[in-house]
């Protein structure tokens, strides 16, 4: 019992340290994408991986928290200029680039690129 609660409350504080959390409940990604795919009929590689990121982090009621709601409308800007072609991110899709910290472009937001 004591090493149940132990690892309840590690899971709880680990979660806690999470700015992004996703509202899947169960169905995962896996049950994200498979959604996707019936609704548009894509194939899962045709499924922009921002489009998954969106679409986890959107909350029941539709929309986001403010923290995620800020990255959506970095990534919504960075898909409009790709779209006419005034950005390219090079080794960085449109994902990864509203975390790219501008001054040293080796180190993200909470991540270090190995």
């Amino acid at each position: 019992m004591f090493l149940i609660q132990e690892k309840s409350t590690k899971a709880k504080n680990t979660h806690a340290h999470h700015k992004y959390n996703h509202h899947l409940s169960r169905k995962g990604y896996d049950g994200l994408i498979n959604d996707i795919m019936q609704e548009t009929g894509k194939m899962e590689e045709e499924i922009d991986r921002t489009l998954l990121w969106k679409k986890a982090r959107e909350l029941k009621t539709g929309g986001y928290k403010s923290n995620v709601k800020m990255i959506v409308d970095k990534i919504y800007e960075l898909q409009k200029l790709g779209s006419f072609g005034e950005v390219t991110c090079g080794a960085h899709d449109m994902l990864t680039e509203p975390w790219v910290l501008r001054n040293n472009v080796g180190l993200y937001e909470g991540w270090v690129n190995l």
